[in-house]
């Protein structure tokens, strides 16, 4: 169950305080735990506060602790124990509804629910903000600061900026349409090609946001002309 936060929480004490814990841990496997941990208290429609401890450590000029948030993170990773959020399937904008006559015969159950995936945080910021999620969309403005956020977070180490790499390469094959729109899948492409090749976050970022608008900007177009 997703803990309440007050109405003003002290992101910067908490990322500091989660610094400090996983510092005194005696090995990686206590690390992971923490964070998997820490994860539980913001679950569902709560994940993005996760995701905003991460943004805390990744926007501050403490070079040791982007470390050691990024290995312990390298280290989840790698055990398949990095915390990840869930969003609707590509396309699913509101719960299906069964029709009542089927319903009524007892084929069908009263409730579907809807078909999620689990997205790590590079994914869950793409897709959230990009393709339709069963939620309102990330802001351009959010998604610039976030995802330049866990950008350099992720840099700080070697290790988990290569594997994040290759998790979003294989992300952005075709053997993920059912999970990612097309444009998802080719933004998500970029975005490790674009890292690898030594573009700053802040680049990176920016292809990503006027690709996106560009992108809207001609599916509102043709909409207007009734496709």
């Amino acid at each position: 169950m997703a803990i309440r936060l007050r109405d003003d929480p002290d992101w910067l004490a908490a990322a500091r305080d989660l610094i400090a814990t996983l510092r005194v841990q005696p090995a990686s496997a206590g690390q992971v735990a923490l964070l998997a941990e820490v994860a539980e208290h913001f679950t569902g429609n709560s994940y993005p506060l996760f995701l905003k401890l991460l943004c805390v450590v990744g926007a501050s000029n403490d070079p040791e602790a982007k470390f050691i948030l990024a290995e312990t993170c390298h280290a989840a990773l790698r055990n398949g124990r990095l915390p990840g959020g869930t969003l609707s399937s590509w396309g699913i904008e509101h719960p299906w509804q069964a029709s009542p006559p089927l319903v009524q015969g007892g084929l069908l159950p009263t409730v579907l629910r809807v078909p999620q995936q689990r997205l790590m945080p590079i994914e869950y910021l793409v897709v959230w903000h990009a393709q339709s999620a069963g939620r309102k969309p990330l802001g351009e403005a959010a998604l610039r600061r976030a995802l330049s956020e866990l950008l350099h977070l992720f840099s700080a180490s070697p290790g988990m900026a290569c594997q994040t790499r290759e998790h979003l390469r294989a992300a952005s094959d075709g053997g993920t349409a059912g999970k990612f729109s097309a444009r998802v899948r080719s933004y998500l492409g970029e975005i490790a090609d674009r890292w690898a090749a030594g573009e700053a976050p802040e680049a990176v970022v920016e292809f990503l946001a006027a690709t996106v608008k560009q992108s809207n900007l001609q599916e509102d177009r043709w909409g207007r002309v009734g496709f």
